[in-house]
């Protein structure tokens, strides 16, 4: 990084990081979602049918344990980053997941 860049350029500081999906994962999960929402108000029995397991997993947030570890460069321009939710280090979420027998969506 050259002595320009460092001037339109400051640290900021977040006290919790999500672990965040990307644009590509979001959509996808959408889409699958809207899909499968379709089936169920055509046919719930149908819907219903393509489940057969279900599995338990825990999506953990990553806490940094100093502000150095949360710190980012920003463009002076750029708002500062949202900040997430305060949160006890080691918290996070419980989810449930169906597992599908068929990948069908017609």
């Amino acid at each position: 990084m050259s002595t320009e860049d460092v001037d339109c350029m400051r640290k900021l500081c977040v006290k919790w990081v999500p672990r965040e999906l990307t644009s590509d994962q979001q959509q996808r999960r959408f889409d699958d979602s809207e899909q499968r929402f379709k089936i169920i108000k055509r046919n719930k029995p149908e819907f219903l049918r393509g489940y057969v397991t279900m599995d338990e997993t825990w999506l953990d947030c990553f806490t940094p344990k100093s502000n150095r570890q949360s710190s980012e460069w920003t463009p002076h321009d750029e708002p500062t980053p949202e900040r997430g939710k305060t949160q006890r280090s080691g918290q996070g979420y419980s989810v449930c997941i169906l597992g599908c027998t068929q990948n069908n969506f017609s």
